[in-house]
């Protein structure tokens, strides 16, 4: 019988993606991160496109001092703010809902699915 055996270097990989998402998906979650839910409280509703670089920035900081004040189940040692804005910029796609009446204005609202997928992954 033949086993597919994954070297050590590419379980290694695969084990830190794993991480990566689990921490993203525990701080990036209202019902696992308090500072997440003040957060999206504080920006639900309509803001101008010119707007999201200031969520991001604070969607950013937020995970990237969530990682280092080890806050989550895990913990990156070598992750930086650069990962943390790709991150959020993600983040931001995902909770945005674009008004294509007028492309300038994003609103934020109604995110639950994604805060319950992200709760069934955290807590079973």
């Amino acid at each position: 019988m033949k086993t597919n055996m994954i070297p050590a270097e590419k379980m290694d990989a695969v084990e830190e993606m794993k991480s990566y998402f689990r921490l993203i998906d525990e701080c990036f979650c209202v019902d696992a991160n308090g500072a997440m839910k003040d957060l999206m409280e504080e920006w639900q509703g309509e803001h101008n496109r010119s707007e999201a670089d200031e969520l991001i920035e604070a969607l950013a900081n937020e995970l990237y001092s969530f990682n280092k004040g080890h806050f989550g189940s895990v913990t990156l040692h070598d992750f930086t703010m650069e990962e943390a804005l790709a991150a959020a910029r993600d983040e931001l796609t995902r909770r945005a809902h674009i008004d294509w009446d007028d492309e300038a204005v994003f609103t934020i609202n109604d995110t639950d699915s994604i805060d319950e997928v992200r709760s069934m992954r955290i807590f079973g």
